[in-house]
């Protein structure tokens, strides 16, 4: 299974009509309760199915090209040391070589950190939260404020995946189109209702084009925010201006157990 597929079977599965947003999921929504459980179980194994790919992709990474990568990089080292002291062009362009492998080699590693930072299979959602903004801080060099409620956390495993894959979309975007200088992700817990909002102070967009265009050129990141939603039952809202953007995910935890009771 590649993400082309993914990306595809997730696409056709979809209900017709623009499908994106909270306002729009809720009008699109099929009118019995076995519709909407249908189209929620959907959503539900398209998630699943991309969990299942980051982690096939991630472990062929790590046992293939990255560490084909650093061995090369090892040999690179190896060589430079006896090319002659008077070669310099033959050193310089050594030189050059081993940069280009390091850099794609961090490039690699960043690729795999996206994918798969840390499983949810062996922790709950609020470790893994902490250590991957901790990471993404690092990596991007973006200071990112962590705001967490004192609440039970154990929300189960779909909505910690999904929860947490709604989040690390929406910081991956701050860090490709925003050009921010502080961003605040928040997550707090209010009886049966889980909240999570990311803000930044970066250059806003246009909301509106932007979903239509995702939805015409097939773009998995804002379709995969949203099928992620509506598999938990929950909202996606998107407001964005110049200097501010804000995402809020509200998911119902009760409305959870009868998706589970019924599957």
């Amino acid at each position: 299974m590649s993400l082309g597929f993914v990306s595809e079977f997730i696409r056709r599965l979809r209900p017709r009509g623009d499908g994106l947003g909270a306002a729009s999921a809720a009008t699109a929504s099929p009118t019995s309760e076995t519709g909407v459980m249908d189209e929620r179980l959907i959503s539900l194994r398209c998630a699943e199915a991309r969990e299942e790919e980051r982690r096939r992709i991630a472990v062929d990474l790590h046992d293939g090209p990255i560490q084909q990568l650093a061995n090369l990089i090892l040999r690179l080292d190896m060589a430079q040391k006896v090319i002659p002291a008077d070669a310099m062009e033959a050193r310089t362009e050594m030189a050059s070589l081993h940069q280009l492998a390091k850099s794609t080699l961090h490039d690699m590693r960043r690729f795999m950190f996206e994918l798969r930072p840390s499983s949810l299979e062996e922790f709950s959602l609020l470790p893994v939260l902490r250590q991957y903004v901790q990471d993404y801080r690092a990596q991007y060099h973006i200071p990112v404020g962590l705001h967490l409620s004192d609440s039970d956390w154990s929300l189960g495993r779909d909505i910690e995946v999904n929860l947490f894959r709604i989040i690390q979309e929406a910081l991956t975007n701050v860090r490709k189109h925003a050009n921010a200088s502080q961003v605040d992700a928040t997550l707090s817990r209010q009886g049966p209702v889980v909240k999570a909002t990311i803000r930044d102070n970066g250059q806003g967009f246009d909301v509106i084009t932007t979903r239509t265009r995702a939805q015409h050129e097939k773009r998995l990141g804002l379709a995969s925010m949203e099928d992620r939603a509506r598999a938990l039952n929950g909202t996606l809202q998107i407001e964005s201006r110049d200097g501010h953007t804000e995402v809020c995910i509200t998911v119902p935890l009760v409305a959870q157990k009868t998706t589970a009771d019924h599957g």
